[in-house]
């Protein structure tokens, strides 16, 4: 075997007996790099400004078929001086975010551009339409964008556990960062987060997220810390996470583990008494 490699690599270097000539050596033939080689993201964002409208629109479709990996780069663009380029890159970002990409069903693609038109009680529906077709990624993006609260709250009950079941696939399929970035597009409660701080107490990750998380202020970060807490086993610092979010039930629910069943039992009297 080794002899055979040595021939090998002598033949083609150009070396075994026979293989010179006397006849000069041909000049390779010349690369056109222009057709050869793609374009950067930075040059085809560059040419979404193209004075032809022809090369503008084909840096938009070249942008578009790239996906996620485009993002930060387009949304840098929104800071260009020339407004088209702007509108392109505004508009490209807003599909990629919301999941639609060139090979998104057509459905999918009139599903969410319709989110916006229809009035606030059909909106649960469109999202239970895109549940049926597994778009998860445009349903949970959906969902973060709606302003008002009322109808989140409605929209709640149909993306309830769309994060978990689309992380689960990802997790399957290998891809945990993906997997993560679902999590991470759950509704920031109580509920939304448990998945989140299982996920990255599973994967070790959870005390470096929690230093992370430390200084976030306010409801929404004493939410995450508790989270964090409960999914690392600190139950006395998750319920003093759980009682500065104002999340009661869940607090008295982490006394009770400790031994002290006297905030259980205040909640359930008030709760008989408001009966």
């Amino acid at each position: 075997m080794k002899i055979v490699s040595v021939i090998a690599v002598a033949a083609a270097c150009g070396i075994v007996a026979g293989a010179q000539s006397d006849a000069p050596a041909e000049p390779p033939p010349a690369v056109d790099r222009s057709e050869q080689e793609e374009p950067s993201v930075d040059e085809l964002i560059a040419r979404l400004g193209d004075e032809s409208y022809a090369e503008r629109e084909k840096a938009s479709e070249a942008l578009w078929h790239r996906g996620e990996g485009v993002l930060e780069s387009l949304r840098r663009a929104l800071l260009s001086d020339d407004p088209e380029v702007v509108f392109r890159a505004r508009e490209l970002s807003d599909k990629i975010d919301l999941g639609i990409l060139p090979d998104s069903p057509p459905m999918v693609i009139e599903l969410v551009n319709s989110f916006g038109e229809v009035a606030d009680r059909n909106k649960s529906t469109v999202l239970f339409q895109l549940r049926r077709m597994g778009a998860y990624r445009p349903m949970l993006k959906l969902f973060q964008r709606e302003p008002d609260p009322a109808v989140r709250a409605e929209l709640r009950r149909v993306i309830d556990d769309v994060a978990v079941i689309a992380a689960r696939r990802q997790v399957v399929e290998g891809r945990r960062d993906t997997a993560l970035e679902y999590l991470e597009m759950a509704p920031a409660d109580a509920e939304g987060l448990a998945a989140w701080a299982a996920f990255h107490a599973a994967c070790g990750t959870a005390p470096a997220e929690l230093r992370r998380v430390r200084k976030m202020k306010g409801r929404v970060g004493a939410l995450h810390r508790m989270a964090l807490k409960r999914a690392l086993g600190d139950i006395p610092g998750a319920r003093e996470e759980a009682e500065a979010a104002g999340e009661r039930q869940i607090a008295a629910a982490l006394s009770l583990l400790l031994g002290d069943p006297l905030p259980r039992l205040c909640l359930l009297y008030t709760s008989d008494a408001a009966d």
